[in-house]
């Protein structure tokens, strides 16, 4: 599969996890965890104060070169979370994966669980041979999942983003496709 082309959002599926397309339907369930202060701490957009932020979110989401699934779960149908590819690099075979669990379903394995398939598939159908992932250096609950999954941290990258005027130094751990177990 070339990466000039983006793929139709597949499904994917774990024991526990559904991993499907974002819709607008899920609106009210992302609302819930993207509200949630706690949540986004650690992320680079801010905490939904409506509905409407929540719906630029999923806009945002289905935009040009990001590959997006809703992380749900199969026994209540309810979306918990998400998993995407940005920053894509066609030429370099190159994305970065980012992924947020509602606090209600952290230090569950749900976070590990979601991202593996999607790593996966990253290599196996989206032709990547490298895959990053970045947090806020004090953000250990990501560190662990990428670490879990076999990324490897390569380097602290200082004044790497910014959110709200302050810039964050940022963790990089890398997987690359020759590399990989999941």
């Amino acid at each position: 599969m070339s990466l000039d082309i983006l793929p139709d959002i597949p499904s994917l599926q774990t024991s526990r996890l559904l991993l499907r397309e974002v819709n607008s339907d899920d609106a009210f369930d992302i609302f819930e965890f993207a509200s949630d202060r706690q949540v986004t701490k650690y992320t680079f957009w801010n905490t939904h104060r409506s509905i409407e932020d929540t719906g630029k979110f999923i806009s945002f989401l289905k935009s040009f070169d990001i590959i997006a699934w809703a992380i749900v779960l199969k026994e209540t149908e309810q979306v918990i979370g998400y998993c995407f590819f940005h920053s894509l690099e066609r030429d370099h075979k190159k994305a970065e994966i980012s992924f947020g669990i509602s606090r209600e379903h952290w230090d569950q394995g749900y976070a590990t669980e979601a991202v593996r398939e999607v790593l996966s598939y990253g290599f196996t159908k989206v032709g990547l041979r490298r895959i990053e992932g970045t947090c806020m250096l004090d953000n250990l609950a990501s560190s662990r999942v990428m670490e879990k999954l076999g990324m490897k941290f390569e380097k602290v990258i200082q004044n790497a983003r910014q959110k709200n005027s302050v810039y964050y130094d940022l963790k990089l751990y890398i997987l690359s496709s020759h590399k990989h177990t999941l």
